[in-house]
This record gives structure tokens, C-alpha cells and sequence, in this order.
């Protein structure tokens, strides 16, 4: 049940064809480079099964592909898209072997993980490029049900 927020690399400001299509800078690929080595390093220490879902948007692609040749998209995901559907997304886990790598964007990453932490949208930063692992507990004893383990930034 474990839940890894990711927010795009470093991307182009500006592309002709929209916000949607704008690519990874050099330094961007770099990044998703790193954030891909550091996940799969504890894919294979938790020996997790990985679902990689990521929005439509060109940056949040190119993201992902650096982890799996072909990521889910959702367009649900795009760029402002509504907090609750991640959380939704991340429902079907129930299994500590099974992970869950959302690709998204500021500002709904910073939501989630707003959400998960206290309870509340508070607008939370999070570097391009930068990791949230968390791992979704069903709720037993007195046991927090979600629990951040870690978090990763380039650079």
C-alpha cells in the first residue's frame, strides 16, 4: 500500500502548441533520470509490483518514461486537477507489495500531500522533480493510517 507523489521535472516555459505540450529541459530528463533510479531502488528492496499513472500533460510523460517505457494516462491528472482523484486513485491499493506512482503537477501534489499529512488543503511546495513516498495503512489499533516515509528532491 504504498503511494509515491511525483511531480514533473524541470519543463520548457513556453511551447507554440500549449501548456500541455511543453517538454523537459535537458536538466529535467536529468532529474526524472535520478527520481527514476531512486524508485526503482526501492522497488526492488520492498519488492513492490508498480502501477505508474501520470497526466497527459508532454513533461509529466516524459516523467514517467523514465521509470516505464508506458505509463497510464489519466487525463484527470492534468495540470489543476481535483486533489480528491488522487486519493481516489491510490483506493485499489491493498497490498504491501503493491505501489502506486502518481505523475502530476503543482499545485494538486502539494494538496495530496497536505491531505494525507494533517487532514486539510494547505498549500504544501514541491520541487520539480521532487518524490513523496507514503504508505496507506487500513486503519487498526491506534495506528496512524497513513504514514510519509520518505522524500526525494533533485539536486
Amino acid at each position: 500500500m504504498n503511494l509515491l507523489l511525483w511531480r514533473h521535472a524541470e519543463a520548457e516555459d513556453f511551447h507554440p502548441r500549449g501548456d500541455l505540450a511543453r517538454p523537459l529541459t535537458r536538466r529535467g530528463l536529468a532529474q526524472a533520470a535520478d527520481g527514476a533510479r531512486w524508485i526503482r531502488a526501492l522497488a526492488h528492496a520492498h519488492d513492490w509490483q508498480m502501477r505508474v499513472v501520470a497526466s497527459p500533460a508532454q513533461r509529466t510523460q516524459q516523467t514517467a518514461q523514465a521509470l516505464t517505457e508506458h505509463p497510464i494516462t489519466d487525463a484527470r491528472l492534468a495540470p489543476n486537477a481535483d486533489p480528491t482523484y488522487y486519493l481516489a486513485l491510490a483506493d485499489g491499493l491493498a497490498h504491501r507489495h503493491e505501489a502506486l506512482v502518481i505523475v502530476g503537477h503543482q499545485p494538486t501534489i502539494g494538496e495530496v500531500i497536505s491531505e494525507l499529512l494533517v487532514g486539510a488543503e494547505h498549500p504544501i511546495s514541491v520541487r520539480k522533480g521532487g518524490l513523496w513516498w507514503f504508505v496507506l495503512r487500513a486503519q487498526t489499533r491506534e495506528d496512524a493510517p497513513v504514514v510519509l516515509r520518505g522524500a526525494w528532491t533533485p539536486d
